[in-house]
């Protein structure tokens, strides 16, 4: 199956130039654990985590002028809508993130959590077992 099949278009993004401060209020606000750093058009840059603001926070001095791009994660693994399920669901075991941006000509449609495979795969369950 394909990750069309269990792609989530509702995310929290911030572009590039986002005050750090600002951000870290959408994450409270939200109670995201990822933001998605996005272009003016939605091309995929990269992410700001909870792991990000947790340095952010740690570090003595005043960040009040800090821009996300200082403190955000580039060059995160993304997928595409036609890539497997199996694939994603192997990528989510083996690292840290809890989801993963889904991009389409490189412009981010969406993301695949863990909770959305959990849930498909019990709805897989489901239907095979009223079939038996």
């Amino acid at each position: 199956m394909k990750i069309r099949k269990v792609l989530n278009t509702e995310f929290s993004f911030v572009m590039l130039d986002t005050p750090i401060i600002e951000a870290l209020q959408i994450m409270s606000r939200e109670n995201a654990v990822t933001l998605y750093v996005v272009g003016d058009d939605m091309t995929f840059l990269g992410v700001l985590t909870d792991k990000n603001v947790l340095k952010l926070l740690y570090e003595v001095q005043d960040k009040k002028e800090s821009l996300v791009i200082d403190y955000m994660s580039p060059n995160i693994a993304n997928f595409s809508v036609d890539d497997m399920i199996v694939d994603a669901c192997d990528y989510l075991i083996e690292t840290d993130y809890g989801s993963i941006p889904v991009l389409e000509s490189n412009r981010l449609i969406g993301i695949v959590t863990r909770t959305d495979i959990v849930k498909y795969i019990l709805s897989l369950r489901r239907h095979s077992a009223t079939l038996t």
